[in-house]
Parts: C-alpha cells; sequence; structure tokens
C-alpha cells in the first residue's frame, strides 16, 4: 500500500531496526485513538516471570494528528491500556520485561532526525520538543505506563 501511495520510503537506518513500538508511536504523525494488550502471567514454577499476550489497535473517530515531536509520555498513555492477567500485580522489575513498552531516549531522537531528512511528511515539523524528548528516560519502561494497568 505504501509503494502504491508513494509514501515508501525505504529501510529504516541500523541503529533503527530495534526500535519498540511504543517508541515508533512517539514519533507518528498520526494515531489511533486507543491500544489495548492484555498480558498474562506464567504459572510455571521454573519461570513464574515470564510473560505472554497481545495487543490490539482500536481506531475510534478520528485520528490524532501530531502538531510537534515526539508525543510526550502521558499522550502515549492516554492511548494504552493494559490488562493483565495474573496472581498478583507487577513490580517494577517485572514491568521491566514488558519489553514492548521499552523507550530509550537515544533511540527516539534518532529515529526523529531519520523522518525529518528522509520523509516529506515530517518536513514541514518545527524542530524536535526537546522539553517533550527529555521526558523520556535513557532506558526504561514509558514513564506512567503503571497507571495503564489494569489488574
Amino acid at each position: 500500500l505504501a509503494l502504491n501511495n508513494h509514501m515508501y520510503r525505504g529501510e529504516l537506518p541500523a541503529d533503527s531496526k530495534d526500535i519498540t513500538w511504543v517508541e515508533e508511536m512517539a514519533c507518528s504523525l498520526y494515531h489511533t485513538t486507543a491500544h489495548i494488550a492484555r498480558i498474562f502471567g506464567s504459572s510455571s514454577e521454573t519461570n513464574p516471570l515470564q510473560m505472554r499476550g497481545n495487543t490490539c489497535a482500536h481506531p475510534m473517530n478520528l485520528f490524532r494528528n501530531a502538531a510537534s515531536l515526539p508525543w510526550t509520555p502521558s499522550d502515549l498513555n492516554d492511548l494504552i491500556n493494559i490488562v493483565f492477567v495474573g496472581p498478583r500485580k507487577l513490580n517494577h522489575k517485572q514491568m521491566k520485561k514488558l519489553t514492548p513498552y521499552v523507550v530509550r531516549k537515544p533511540k527516539i531522537a534518532a529515529l526523529l532526525c531519520f523522518l525529518c531528512a528522509h520523509d516529506r511528511l515530517y518536513a514541514g515539523l518545527p524542530a524536535i520538543d526537546q522539553s517533550a524528548l527529555d521526558l523520556y528516560p535513557e532506558c526504561n519502561i514509558l514513564p506512567g505506563l503503571e497507571d495503564s494497568i489494569v489488574y
């Protein structure tokens, strides 16, 4: 579809190949209005911290458009809901195993720089919002994600 719409811009640079979907969301111009994940804790005694689950994106009404990038963590948390099915609440160590929700400030900055230089849709955006970028950790789960989890 991207090829037919003349929107395909090639491959990402090697240092951006491992970005998480939350890091992609931080750099996206357009968003659907809800992402819901259902995650299960393992009942295995040999690996009780193993987690598995699925994620659904639900488009509702209109898309949200970015006026500046990156989106703030609170903007992303407004879009994310996680339902955790397990015997107890997750502690911080267990939360860090939710790798799709890990964000890295340097990865977000590098991806935005690449997109601004190589994608015509990003050409008219203002410079990277450093105050929004500074809200992200160097390498940790999305700030405020704990509040998006329903047990």
